[in-house]
């Protein structure tokens, strides 16, 4: 255990928490090559998240056999990113929560210097959902790791407030252009974006998102990714024209490779998407990995293929069940430790 104290961000200034810049000497850092993901052992559908939720397929449910076989998913992405290169710490809800396997979106994980880091807990609108949060695990990984925590922000107390914020699924961050974009949401609070923009020193976007039926984006993550050199984007989403413009004209300005999808190729999880890094030492090419679903990959067209290619090797593995009846993907899965 680490002797970290736990603030809330109302105890912190601009400062305290000052993660790592895209200097030459930190660029790899930037790129998790350690990630944790929890096996889930009551998966299923959720009452509770359903009505933010337009991803939910619940015709596609079969109680009978959903559980086993979003087990023998989330193992097939585990050993999928390991075989990889990638660093998985695999932990098993002991809680039998329905939507466990989701953990990015209770925690956000900050490298501030080599070993050491800030790691803040968020408020997510589910009541179920508050049970999911794991400080022990945090900590466990830090210990092997060999990471001092300097601060356990605890936001997960503003869900008591009314106020919630689903972590990398309510805000998609750039860590090289140390930016925050952020689509408003019944989980999305942009008050408290803001608040996490301002003591992570982390320039703010937020805009508005809708899907083809004009339903509000439940998550960022959904219609955008933001990675090292590229950014997938699901601008057609947003309708207001200042909006669209303020958002792709932000990731030009960060320099990335800009690839836009359509409404229909979002639905698919074609901008739920993550890259990570193989630190294992023994890839031939590129170091880089870009993990999404099967669905997603499938959802492209080539040119697009071609462009993600650039960036990293793929990994694309099939997790129909999670996908339909979790209505989140492979980034949904991943939550980034270390680096």
């Amino acid at each position: 255990m680490h002797d970290s104290p736990h603030d809330h961000l109302s105890n912190l200034s601009p400062g305290d928490i000052d993660p790592l810049r895209a200097e030459a000497a930190q660029r790899d850092a930037l790129v998790a090559s350690h990630v944790l993901m929890v096996r889930p052992t009551a998966f299923g559908l959720n009452a509770e998240t359903q009505a933010t939720n337009a991803f939910v397929d619940s015709e596609f449910d079969d109680p009978e056999s959903i559980g086993a076989r979003a087990t023998l998913e989330f193992d097939g992405v585990v050993a999928r990113l390991r075989a990889a290169g990638v660093s998985v710490f695999a932990f098993d809800d002991d809680r039998g929560l329905p939507d466990s396997v989701f953990p990015n979106n209770w925690f956000s994980w900050h490298t501030t210097s080599p070993g050491r880091a800030t790691v803040i807990l968020y408020p997510m609108l589910a009541p179920s959902r508050r049970r999911e949060i794991r400080a022990e695990w945090i900590e466990q990984v830090a210990d092997q790791l060999g990471v001092t925590l300097e601060h356990i922000v605890r936001l997960d107390h503003e869900a008591e407030n009314g106020r919630f914020l689903e972590s990398t699924g309510s805000m998609v961050i750039d860590r090289q252009g140390r930016r925050i974009y952020a689509c408003r949401s019944a989980r999305t609070d942009e008050s408290l974006v803001r608040e996490v923009g301002q003591v992570l020193g982390f320039d703010v976007h937020p805009f508005d998102g809708v899907d083809a039926s004009g339903v509000p984006v439940y998550h960022t993550n959904v219609i955008m990714a933001v990675q090292e050199s590229f950014a997938v984007v699901c601008d057609e989403a947003v309708r207001d024209e200042g909006e669209r413009a303020a958002l792709i004209g932000s990731l030009q300005d960060a320099g990335k490779e800009t690839i836009r999808i359509s409404l229909d190729q979002a639905m698919r999880f074609a901008g739920n998407i993550i890259q990570l890094r193989d630190a294992s030492g023994t890839a031939s090419g590129t170091d880089r990995v870009i993990a999404m679903s099967r669905t997603a990959w499938e959802a492209f067209d080539d040119d697009q293929r071609a462009a993600l290619a650039r960036h990293g090797r793929i990994v694309a593995p099939a997790i129909d069940t999670i996908e339909h009846i979790g209505g989140g993907s492979v980034r949904c899965m991943i939550a980034e430790v270390g680096n």
